[in-house]
């Protein structure tokens, strides 16, 4: 079965986001999604990227809302859950909104608005419900987008397509001074209206980065650099081997069937090993400045160099020495 979002229902991270299903060619699942609860409804909130919101009580205007959101049929929506999800709605409407205004041309990410609501567009929503258990859900629309790229079978020339439209949008969003901080395949996703492959999932975005985030907010353990998470407040013993645990835990487990992982895991830990000794003198925060830039290109080489792995797939040598130069020169590109 294609996918039209992110992910099916119910296998986002867990206690924390999931994407409300828009299976292809079955725009009624998604609906249904929002509709299954229309008469316990209270207050739908209907925010723009500003983060101003227009409040809905009256029912027939609810009804309204709902009817638009079925004509929405190439829009998907990420769900926030969890213990504070208010916090990264909040955050990923924020980074739309920079987004979105620094860069307007739609090929490099997937934000867009669901409907215009009272000439206001539409990128989230807040329901809240009547009954307690339900209390409020948190959503963010965006363009509907057919596959994602761990269920893409690529060939040499659609990998190829892949990487370069990826770096391209890297390149741009770095050019802007935007930062993603969890790179991984899940937040890569081919979109067929463009033909083109984005990145999406902006929540933990920084801006021009100055100070080092808290461990928990540093993204995935697998395909993120150990320094960050050192940095982010980790001891340096944890953070060496967090690519191990991650793997251990059960996350990305056809990462570990490739024979490329354990070249992936001895870069991981000898990088961040060759760092920490020739910046002894500096301090986390001094540290920081030099390599905030580059976690994103560290985590796109280790997602090219796996998935080339996974689909017997050459890869750009030169471009995976470029994006680790950072981190450690010319270590992949030796590599038989």
């Amino acid at each position: 079965m294609d996918q039209k979002g992110g992910k099916f229902y119910g296998e986002g991270m867990k206690g924390y986001v999931e994407d409300a299903p828009c299976i292809k060619d079955d725009h009624k699942t998604f609906c249904k999604y929002f509709t299954d609860n229309q008469t316990d409804i209270a207050k739908v909130s209907l925010y723009n990227v500003d983060l101003k919101h227009i409040d809905v009580k009256e029912p027939s205007e609810i009804t309204n809302i709902l009817n638009m959101l079925k004509e929405a049929k190439t829009i998907v929506a990420k769900t926030f859950k969890g213990n504070n999800p208010v916090e990264p709605f909040k955050n990923e409407l924020k980074a739309s909104k920079i987004i979105a205004s620094t860069l307007p041309n739609p090929d490099y990410h997937t934000i867009a608005p669901a409907f215009i609501y009272k000439k206001v567009p539409v990128y989230g929503m807040v329901i809240e419900y009547e009954s307690a258990i339900k209390s409020k859900s948190f959503h963010i629309f965006s363009e509907g987008c057919s596959t994602q790229i761990l269920n893409v079978k690529f060939d040499q020339k659609l990998f190829n397509k892949f990487v370069n439209d990826i770096k391209e949008g890297f390149d741009v969003i770095h050019k802007a001074g935007i930062y993603h901080n969890d790179v991984k395949p899940d937040n890569m996703i081919f979109c067929p209206k463009s033909n083109r492959f984005k990145i999406i999932d902006w929540e933990l975005a920084s801006f021009f980065p100055k100070k080092p985030i808290n461990f928990r907010k540093c993204g995935t353990t697998l395909f993120n650099h150990p320094l960050k998470f050192y940095l982010g407040g980790l001891p340096s013993v944890i953070a060496k081997r967090l690519i191990e645990y991650s793997l251990l835990l059960g996350k990305h487990k056809w990462v570990s069937k490739c024979k490329s992982y354990p070249l992936v895991k001895a870069f991981a830990q000898t990088s961040f090993e060759h760092i920490l000794s020739i910046h002894a003198d500096k301090t986390k925060l001094q540290i920081h400045k030099l390599y905030a830039k580059f976690y994103d290109n560290y985590a796109f080489a280790l997602t090219i160099i796996l998935l080339a792995d996974k689909h017997k797939l050459n890869v750009p040598k030169e471009l995976i020495d470029d994006l680790l130069a950072p981190f450690i020169p010319n270590l992949f590109v030796n590599q038989k």
